[in-house]
């Protein structure tokens, strides 16, 4: 069964911006799936744009989403974004830890502009 579409929690949200924001590339791991895809938007755009563009999302209090279980460790969260005028859908975890956020997805929604 699916989780609600919610606002992300806050202090989730808080903790990703800033490990997104750090730079530091061994606490960001992209799928090469979602590497790939993001890559493929009009703009070409490049890893740290997706960083950015993540972390700008998920600064905004109205950012809604669902909550997802994964097999990895962590707490994940699942949302549409938008950038440079395009719908993103991604998937992102946080670590138990807090010090790691893995990128699944991140492409153009697939069933329409809202998680579905």
């Amino acid at each position: 069964m699916k989780g609600q579409i919610a606002p992300i929690p806050n202090v989730w949200r808080t903790k990703v911006v800033r490990v997104l924001r750090r730079g530091d590339p061994n606490a960001v791991l992209v799928t090469a799936p979602a590497r790939k895809d993001w890559a493929s938007l009009p703009s070409n755009p490049w890893d740290y744009e997706l960083f950015d563009a993540l972390a700008d999302a998920l600064d905004s209090d109205d950012i809604t989403g669902r909550r997802q279980e994964m097999d990895e460790p962590g707490e994940t969260h699942e949302f549409i974004f938008s950038f440079a005028g395009v719908k993103v859908y991604a998937k992102v975890n946080l670590t138990t830890s807090g010090e790691v956020v893995t990128i699944y997805p991140a492409h153009r929604p697939l069933k329409g502009n809202q998680v579905s």
